[in-house]
This record gives structure tokens, C-alpha cells and sequence, in this order.
């Protein structure tokens, strides 16, 4: 992954996966870690931008994944801000304060280099009346340094949303944020008209209402749900790998050119039954031999 110890580079911005070109100067100075928390909370409190980009670009510079610093330190700071809200302790003023700030520092985390998108899209959107954007933005950006296109559109209809996918083309998972979900009915016509739709492309839900529950996914008819941005990554993984896990263990030994009967010994199996894997991996694939379907495994990170 790229660290911002590098030198200034041109990057890919903005939420519809459009470009703008920036110089991104890189601090190289690694911070007191345990100070962290306490830093970067009273910068976003004081509405204090620059100071909490510069906070977290030291942090990732001294090896803190993006996906650590949202989980472990801005995750943080929003679950207080909620529960003051909650308990009336936290003015609107103050509120407002926190959540520009913490929106404008995940927007501009969005500027650092990304690699080349070459895992696919991901769409990513919240329905019509979900006000809650955060969670989203902060999944947005990690999809990104690990090598996904990422759209992330205004609120949509279910049927903006098929509508959106066919246009674009190349979408392998979309992702869906709820706070809250008060009409399981109507959310299980949406999630199924979506699906007949377009049957190839999983749509998964995340947010708050997975937390209040764990088993909406299930009953609305979604292809999985995550509760938290780990939780997230792992899953669009998973729901955008066609390989088995069988099938992945054989793909990897085949890219170090082990072959059938090696395999078949290392598995215990039959260098037949190697061979039909094979087979398999190729069609759905969509590829004729072992160093084509290794090439595109490795480039879709759909083996290691």
C-alpha cells in the first residue's frame, strides 16, 4: 500500500471516481501515537482541518493503515459525538462543528495516492431520506488504496439505482448504508426487485441498523452485512471473488508453477481432480490457460 513518505504524486479525487489533478505535499514526521487520540479529537472539536489532516498523515506515516486510523480514531470520536447528542450534553453548534470537520478531513484523505483501479467498481450509496454519509466516505477512500473504482452517488431509488449500474457497466458489489430500517417489507420489495434486476451483482448493507440488528440482512434479502469498516472490507472481498476456497489454494500453487501431480499430492487429492478445478477456474474466469487465469487472480486480488 502507498505510505505518504513518498513524494507528491498526481491522484485520482472525487466521489464519482472523476479526476482532479493536485500536488500533495507528504509529512515524513511520525507522531507520538498514544497523543493521537487526544490531538485529533480537540482539533475536530476546535473545527480545525489542517491540524487533523496533518495528525493523520502522520499517522499513516508512521504505518497506520487508513482503514486503523478511521477505525480506531475517528470511529471513536463519532460514537461520543452520537451518545452526547443522545444525552442532550452536546450543543447543535458544537455538533455541526464536529462532523464538518471530520467531513472534511475524510474528504481530504480521499486526495492521497491510490493505486490502479483494478478490482472493479463498487458502487456505494445510501437510500432516499438516509442522512448518515461518514461511515460511507471513510469506505469509499479504503476501497480505493486497495485498488477498487469506487462511485459513491447522491441518494437513489432502487430504480435509479439498476439504472445507474447497467449505465456504468462494470459493477461487481454495491453497498448500501442504514441507520435505520422501520419498514422491513418495503426494504425486501427494494432488495428483491434489485436482484431480479441484476442477479450477478451482490448488494450488501451496512451501517447503525446492522448493529441494532445483526440479522436485517437475512430477512430483507441481501447477499450479506457488515457492521463495522473491517467488517465491510472483508465482506466486498468475499462477495466479489468467484473462487472457492479450494480453488484459490490451487491457484496459488499454480502461480508458483507447481504442477497437477504436485498439487495433487499437496492436497491429497487426484491429479484428475486438480484438472477439473482447473477447468472450472478457466470458465469462470473467462480465460483459456494457467498463466491467464493467474495474471487476472493476482490482478483482482482474488489471490495473494
Amino acid at each position: 500500500m502507498t505510505t505518504p513518505t513518498e513524494p507528491p504524486v498526481t491522484v485520482e479525487r472525487g466521489p464519482d471516481g472523476g479526476t482532479d489533478h493536485e500536488e500533495l505535499p507528504l509529512p515524513p514526521a511520525a507522531p507520538d501515537l498514544d497523543a493521537v487520540p487526544h490531538a485529533l479529537r480537540v482539533a475536530l472539536a476546535s473545527g480545525d482541518s489542517q491540524t487533523a489532516r496533518t495528525i493523520a498523515l502522520s499517522a499513516l506515516a508512521s504505518g497506520t493503515s487508513l482503514e486503523n486510523f478511521y477505525e480506531h480514531l475517528v470511529r471513536p470520536v463519532l460514537e461520543e459525538i452520537g451518545s452526547q447528542w443522545q444525552q442532550g450534553t452536546l450543543s447543535i453548534g458544537e455538533e455541526h462543528i464536529y462532523t464538518t470537520t471530520i467531513r472534511t478531513l475524510i474528504d481530504r484523505l480521499g486526495d492521497l495516492p491510490v493505486p490502479p483501479a483494478t478490482r472493479g467498481r463498487v458502487v456505494l450509496l445510501r437510500p432516499p431520506g438516509e442522512q448518515h454519509l461518514l461511515g460511507l466516505l471513510m469506505l469509499r477512500n479504503v476501497l480505493r488504496k486497495r485498488g477498487w473504482n469506487v462511485s459513491a452517488p447522491d441518494p437513489l431509488p432502487v430504480e435509479g439505482l439498476v439504472d445507474l449500474v447497467h449505465t456504468l457497466g462494470d459493477v461487481v458489489a454495491v453497498g448500501m448504508s442504514l441507520h435505520r430500517c422501520r419498514d422491513h417489507g418495503t426494504m425486501r420489495e427494494k432488495v428483491a426487485y434489485f436482484r431480479q434486476e441484476l442477479p450477478n451483482v451482490p448488494l450488501v448493507l451496512g451501517g447503525l441498523a446492522l448493529r441494532r440488528d445483526p440479522t436485517l440482512w437475512r430477512r430483507v434479502g441481501a447477499c450479506g452485512a457488515a457492521e463495522d469498516l473491517p467488517g465491510a472490507l472483508a465482506l466486498i472481498d468475499t462477495v466479489t471473488n468467484p473462487l472457492t476456497g479450494r480453488e484459490r489454494d490451487i491457484l496459488v500453487m499454480t502461480s508458483y508453477g507447481a504442477t497437477n501431480d504436485e498439487i495433487a499430492q499437496q492436497l491429497a487429492v487426484k491429479p484428475s481432480t486438480v484438472k477439473t478445478h482447473l477447468e472450472r477456474i478457466y470458465t469462470k474466469l473467462g480465460v483459456r490457460d494457467r498463466p491467464s487465469s493467474v495474471a487476472l487472480a493476482l490482478r483482482r486480488k482474488w489471490i495473494d
